[in-house]
């Protein structure tokens, strides 16, 4: 699973895994959990799929592997509200000499999911920009901060 990402936005991290009661001895059970991220249904399908199949794949004679879902994420899909929306702030960032944002592809999830799921209009990525996301090497750019701001009130004042 760990292999399990592409550049149309299928992530993949087995974030924990847990097993065995001492070093010398041969565990008798292991359990991981992986966060799979995608961006729209089609890819939520085939990785479900895919998923399900190396479940049923044994590997190892009489081992068993069985799967649960333990929570899902809705997929940030592109949207034409959501295109519409991003044209809107770039016609007011240009109204008031702010560098405008472009139509961008990020991998995995996004909160604003959540919000575009609803119908609602949103965007992503409006922060400060960065690196290394959810890795012990993540961070941010301080003076991205500072455009950041003023492009996210310049949307509350005119929207």
């Amino acid at each position: 699973l760990e292999k399990l990402k592409d550049d149309d936005g299928v992530t993949c991290n087995c974030g924990t895994i847990n097993g065995g009661t001492v070093p010398n001895t041969v565990p008798a059970e292991c359990t991981f959990c992986a966060n799979i991220r995608f961006v729209n249904q089609e890819q939520l399908d085939w990785v479900t799929e895919y998923v399900r199949k190396i479940a049923e794949t044994v590997y190892v004679p009489g081992c068993t592997t069985s799967v649960s879902e333990t929570g899902m994420r809705v997929a940030m899909e592109l949207v034409d509200r959501n295109v519409a929306l991003l044209e809107r702030s770039n016609e007011i960032f240009r109204e008031n000499g702010l560098s405008e944002l472009k139509l961008g592809k990020g991998n995995g999830g996004s909160d604003a999911a959540y919000v575009t799921s609803y119908g609602i209009p949103c965007m992503d990525s409006l922060s400060a920009h960065g690196g290394g996301v959810h890795a012990i090497t993540e961070y941010a750019d301080i003076e991205s901060l500072r455009d950041a701001s003023k492009r996210t009130a310049a949307i509350a004042y005119c929207i």
